[in-house]
């Protein structure tokens, strides 16, 4: 699986090795907490070209596919400056990671601008020319990543002053999302032709360590009431063992409490030989260790069958499935 996202990755680099660059770029001064534009072949723009049947397709295409192109090398730098720290760590961290960067890179380009468009006669084409001055994207993204630093840098000051097993967890998750977004910006400065001069006083691999840890010695404790409480309560626990939680059936030895209630209800809809209902959850996060409430989790859903029974079955397994998702969600 590893090898072929790497094979992906690589194949979009090559792809997208196309895009065009002009002009040449000034220094900048070097600053151990900044990235720098360095050697002769920099340039200050990034450039796509996009066409279309109308002046209006032909810019949006542009910018689409500078965004794509951008993307695609903002991904593939990320993953290889990444990949031997994720290695390392094992593949408890694979699939987070790797949705994370998807979604973090997938940013709107700030300073992408259309430069110029034509109207092609032979064709009947309209030509757009987008543009993306590097030292303007740049200047937030640099101010970003030091804002991501020091956010880091002030997570790990609490880390050990935190006694809730549950907390630290939350904490060590904070950071290695932080650092995520941080490992994107870095790259994406990278694609425009920056040097990353950055030091940092944070040990990253601390995290990776300690999350695996942690979070096999967290009990987790389930209880939701109600009529359907037990379906809910086996498809939750079902959800959080295969992201790695280890559930308890003893209360007072839990590190995190989950209970909620789960209701079901008639919905009238005029659909003769069809019973609708409508199914609803909610469940309270709680730290064992403090007493706090920490987080909530709820949804609903309605489903239909020809017997009321099958109709409430059909709706507590829709919003088990996206109430689990949402827990586990809350947990990374």
């Amino acid at each position: 699986m590893r090898k072929l996202i790497y094979i992906y990755l690589a194949a979009l680099l090559i792809i997208t090795g196309c895009v065009k660059d002009h002009s040449r770029a000034p220094h900048s001064e070097d600053n151990s907490r900044t990235l720098s534009v360095k050697g002769p072949d920099d340039s200050a723009s990034f450039t796509a070209e996009g066409t279309g049947q109308s002046d209006t397709e032909a810019r949006n295409q542009a910018l689409s596919e500078m965004s794509r192109r951008f993307e695609a090398r903002v991904i593939s730098d990320t993953y290889d400056r990444t990949s031997a720290i994720v290695d390392a760590a094992g593949e408890t961290f694979m699939a987070h990671i790797e949705d994370n960067i998807r979604v973090i890179s997938a940013v709107k380009l700030e300073g992408a601008r259309i430069e110029r468009t034509w109207f092609e006669n032979e064709k009947g084409i309209y030509h757009a020319i987008a543009v993306l001055d590097r030292h303007q994207a740049g200047e937030n993204w640099q101010s970003e990543i030091k804002d991501i630093d020091n956010k880091i840098e002030g997570e790990f000051r609490l880390l050990d002053s935190i006694d809730s097993k549950f907390l630290k967890f939350g904490s060590l998750m904070t950071i290695l999302n932080h650092w995520i977004e941080r490992e994107v910006l870095v790259s994406r400065l990278r694609v425009l032709g920056f040097s990353d001069t950055s030091t940092r006083s944070f040990d990253i691999m601390r995290v990776f360590n300690m999350v695996p840890q942690i979070k096999a010695g967290m009990l987790v404790f389930l209880e939701v009431t109600g009529e359907y409480g037990n379906e809910m309560e086996n498809k939750l626990s079902e959800a959080l063992n295969k992201a790695g939680f280890v559930i308890s059936d003893k209360r007072n030895k839990a590190d995190v409490l989950i209970t909620g209630r789960v209701e079901a209800g008639p919905v009238e809809l005029n659909n003769p030989g069809w019973k609708f209902t409508r199914a609803r959850v909610s469940l309270t996060i709680v730290d064992a260790l403090t007493g706090s409430a920490v987080g909530e989790v709820s949804d609903d859903a309605r489903a239909g069958h020809t017997t009321y029974k099958e109709a409430v079955h059909n709706a507590v397994k829709k919003i088990a499935v996206t109430a689990s998702e949402k827990l586990i969600e809350y947990f990374q």
